[in-house]
Parts: structure tokens; C-alpha cells; sequence
């Protein structure tokens, strides 16, 4: 623990180890757990970087595992998959080996390679996108853009939703779907 005893700032290491944590950066904040080689750790508050080149840059109580990247915001988990990152937001979880997180608010790439941006989207298709609302690409191979809870039936579909209907344009003309 580096820091004042009260104050809790910083731990090297894990429980019950006597090897600290090889060339980690802590540049500010309190309360982080470092745990393994070559983290980093921006600032704020209560974060955990557990795995080798874990990177977490601020906010508050974030985790990341090893390659894995939490930009900010509050509460979002990129620990569990290889080089899984969250751009920001709160609440989010980004676990698939490859998998990201741009941002918005409990949202779950959780597929390899998938990604996932929004409020309540879940990638958890190998190579799936989702965003919006409550989008769902559970296959593998699909895109997802929902306006409030479309989804996936099987691998490698595309799926729009949208109330207010939708164009595709070119240089002409516009078809337009409803």
C-alpha cells in the first residue's frame, strides 16, 4: 500500500503474496487495487486493474482485466475478457475476448470481437454489433440498431427498428421503408 494508512490510496499486489505488481502506474486518485504487471491507473477512485496491461484512465470504481481498457464513468467491468474495453458510461460490462463498450449505460458485449453502444444493448454474438435501446444481437454476425428491444433470430442477419420508419439514399432518390 503506497500513501497515507488512513487514506488507503494504493495495493500492490494480491492478498496473501509477497511479489508486488511490476512496473505499474498510478497517477492519482484513491483507493485502487493494482494486482499485476505493467497497469496503469489514470485517477479516481476505487478502481481495480487485475490483469497484465490493464488500463483504467478515471471515474470511479472500474475494472479491468489483462489487456483489457476502461476509459471513465462509473462501475463499468472490461476484467473478464482478453483485451475487452469500455470507452465510458456507467454500468457496463465488457467480457467477449475483443469485445468493446463505446459508452451509454448498462450495456453487455460479451460475444468475441463484438461491440455494443447505448442504454441496455447486448452483443453476445461472436462478432455482433447492437446499440440503441434494449437492442439484442445474440447471434453471431449480426447488427443490431433498435429503437426499444429488437433482436436477433439466427446467425448472420441485419436488423433495423425504428417507429418513425427508415431511408436508404443515394445520389437520386430515396427508397423509404415503413
Amino acid at each position: 500500500t503506497v500513501g497515507d494508512p488512513d487514506d488507503e490510496l494504493v495495493t500492490f499486489g494480491s492478498p496473501g503474496l509477497s511479489d508486488l505488481a511490476d512496473h505499474v502506474t498510478v497517477s492519482g486518485g484513491k483507493a485502487h487495487t493494482v494486482s499485476a504487471d505493467q497497469a496503469t491507473v489514470g485517477g479516481g477512485s476505487g478502481h481495480t486493474a487485475s490483469g497484465k496491461n490493464a488500463t483504467i484512465s478515471g471515474g470511479e470504481t472500474n475494472k479491468a482485466g489483462f489487456g483489457g481498457a476502461v476509459g471513465g464513468g462509473s462501475q463499468n467491468d472490461a476484467s473478464s475478457g482478453v483485451s475487452a474495453t469500455i470507452g465510458g458510461g456507467q454500468g457496463n460490462t465488457s467480457s467477449g475476448g475483443g469485445s468493446t463498450v463505446a459508452g451509454g449505460r448498462n450495456n453487455t458485449a460479451s460475444g468475441g470481437d463484438s461491440f455494443a453502444v447505448g442504454n441496455g444493448c447486448t452483443a453476445s454474438g461472436e462478432k455482433s454489433f447492437a446499440a440503441g435501446k434494449d437492442a439484442n444481437a445474440g447471434n453471431s454476425g449480426t447488427f443490431v440498431w433498435s429503437q426499444d428491444g429488437a433482436g436477433t433470430t439466427g446467425d448472420n442477419q441485419v436488423v433495423f427498428q425504428a417507429k418513425g420508419g427508415f431511408r436508404i439514399k443515394g445520389t437520386d432518390n430515396a427508397a423509404i421503408f415503413n
